[in-house]
C-alpha cells in the first residue's frame, strides 16, 4: 500500500481488539461444533478489500476523535458521522469509488455486527448510486472481439519477426500479445487470467487444451470449464516453448504468466501490460474487464441469434437484461458458439489494410 493511501486506512493490526475479533469470527469456517461465520465464503480478494474499506472507516472515526467502540458495541452508523465520512471520500474519490467504499463498509458491518442498524447507510448508498455516473464513456472504447483478436495475433506474428532490444523484451511482447488474444476469445476475469497454473487450470485433454476454474476460484462461485479456442493453440505453443523459458531464465514455476523478475506475474502487472499493449494496438487502452463488454457487444451486433449464450460465456447464471431466467446453454456450448462466430467472421472478413505512411 502506498504511503498516500495508508494515511487514509487503519491497518488491521491497529484495529481495536473487539473489531479484530468480530472480523475473525465472521470469516471463521466453523467445524462440527460451531457454525461458520457470515463471511466464511468470501474469497481472499474480497476479504482484503473489505479490510481496507472498514479500515478506512475506522481511520475516519479516529480523525474525527470518535471512539470506534462504545462499550462492547461499535460506534452507531449515525447520519452526521456518515455524512462527514462521505464528504471525506468525495473530496478524493470518484462517485463510483465512493459507492464501492460504502458498500464495503456495509458488508463489513453486516457480517461483523449483525445487530447494527444499517438503515441510514443503505439509504445514503442508494441515493449515491443513483447519482453516480461512470467517470468515462465506456462505450467509446468498445471494439469488436474479432478486431481485437486479429490485431493481437498480428502483433504476435510481428513480435516473432521483430528485432527487439533484447530477448527478454521480445518475450514480454509475445506474452502480452497472447494475453490480449486469450481475452478476446475467452473474456475471463483478471483474477482468473492471472492465476492460471500449468497442469491445474490449463492442461491437455486428448486433442484439446482446456481451461478449468473451481467454484472457489471464480467471483460468481460457479465453476468454469471450456476448451481453448483452436486459433490460440499455436500462439500458446510459441509462448510455452520460446518466450516463457526466456522469461524464466532457468528457474521453475507452474505459473503461466512469467514476469521480467523470473517469477509469476502479479494481478496489477497483468492489468498494466494488457492496458499498455491495447493502447499500442488501438490508440486507446482496453482494460481486462472491458473485454467482457466487447464480447457481449460482438455477439449482440454480429451474431444476435446467439446473444443469450453470453451469460454462460462470461460465467454468469443469467443475463441481467432480456430474458432474465435464460440459462439453457452450457459453458462449453456457449464458448464453442462464440469461437465459431469469431472464426466465421475472421474467415469471411478480409483483414484491415495497413494504414498508409
Amino acid at each position: 500500500m502506498s504511503p498516500d493511501k495508508a494515511r487514509y486506512i487503519l491497518r488491521f493490526e491497529d484495529w481495536p481488539c473487539e473489531h479484530q475479533h468480530a472480523l475473525q469470527s465472521a470469516i471463521d469456517a466453523g467445524d462440527v461444533f460451531t457454525d461458520q461465520g457470515l463471511a466464511a465464503q468470501w474469497t481472499p480478494k474480497t476479504r482484503r478489500q473489505i479490510v481496507k474499506d472498514y479500515g478506512m472507516w475506522l481511520q475516519h472515526l479516529s480523525c474525527q476523535s470518535l471512539p470506534p467502540t462504545l462499550g462492547s458495541q461499535p460506534t452507531p452508523l449515525e447520519k452526521d458521522t456518515l455524512r462527514s465520512y462521505v464528504e471525506s471520500l468525495q473530496s478524493r474519490l470518484a462517485p463510483i469509488s465512493v459507492c464501492s467504499r460504502l458498500t464495503g463498509l456495509s458488508e463489513a458491518c453486516r457480517v461483523m455486527w449483525p445487530s447494527i442498524d444499517r438503515t441510514i447507510l443503505r439509504r445514503m448508498l442508494s441515493r449515491l448510486k443513483r447519482n453516480a455516473a461512470p467517470s468515462r464513456n465506456k462505450t467509446a472504447d468498445l471494439l469488436s472481439s474479432r478486431e481485437i483478436l486479429h490485431a493481437a495475433l498480428g502483433h504476435l506474428e510481428s513480435v516473432t519477426e521483430s528485432t527487439a532490444p533484447s530477448d527478454t523484451i521480445q518475450a514480454c511482447w509475445g506474452r502480452n500479445a497472447l494475453m490480449v488474444a486469450i481475452l478476446a476469445v475467452h473474456p475471463i476475469r483478471l483474477a482468473n487470467l492471472t492465476m492460471i497454473r500449468l497442469g491445474l487450470h490449463l492442461h491437455q485433454d486428448g486433442d484439446e487444451i482446456w481451461l478449468r476454474f473451481s467454484d472457489e476460484e471464480t467471483k460468481e462461485h460457479r465453476s468454469m470449464e471450456f476448451p481453448l479456442a483452436d486459433v490460440l493453440r499455436e500462439p500458446l505453443k510459441v509462448y510455452l516453448e520460446v518466450y516463457r523459458p526466456i522469461l524464466l531464465d532457468g528457474r521453475e514455476s507452474d505459473a503461466l504468466w512469467i514476469s521480467v523478475r523470473k517469477g509469476p506475474m502479479k494481478e496489477q502487472a497483468v492489468y498494466d501490460q494488457i492496458v499498455h499493449t491495447t493502447k499500442k494496438l488501438f490508440g486507446h487502452p482496453i482494460n481486462p474487464h472491458l473485454f467482457r463488454d466487447c464480447a457481449m457487444t460482438t455477439l449482440a451486433t454480429e451474431d444476435p441469434a446467439h446473444v443469450r449464450v453470453g451469460a454462460r460465456l462470461l460465467g454468469h447464471s443469467s443475463l441481467k437484461t432480456g430474458e432474465r431466467h435464460y440459462n439453457q446453454a452450457t459453458m462449453v456450448s456457449a464458448v464453442t458458439q462464440y469461437h465459431d462466430t469469431l472464426a466465421k467472421l475472421r474467415g469471411n472478413t478480409p483483414p484491415p489494410e495497413d494504414p498508409k505512411p
